[in-house]
């Protein structure tokens, strides 16, 4: 299975709009770099979290950025 060659992973819906100041997603459009933006909190949700990054390890992801 081939997924997004970066994942974004944000802690809450609230860091969205700082986030998306940063314009990094613009960045990634222009290069053609694939993404997937998901928000998981790591206090709440560990244990999704781990999966979740586990899973985009298997789908050939090489990198996270956890904002």
């Amino acid at each position: 299975m081939k997924g997004p060659m970066v994942v974004i992973i944000l802690g809450s819906k609230s860091d969205k709009k700082t986030f998306d100041e940063s314009k990094m997603l613009e960045v990634l459009d222009m290069t053609g770099i694939s993404y997937e933006v998901s928000i998981i909190s790591a206090d709440r949700r560990e244990e999704e979290l781990r999966k979740y990054c586990l899973k985009m390890l298997e789908s050939d992801t090489k990198v996270f950025i956890g904002a």
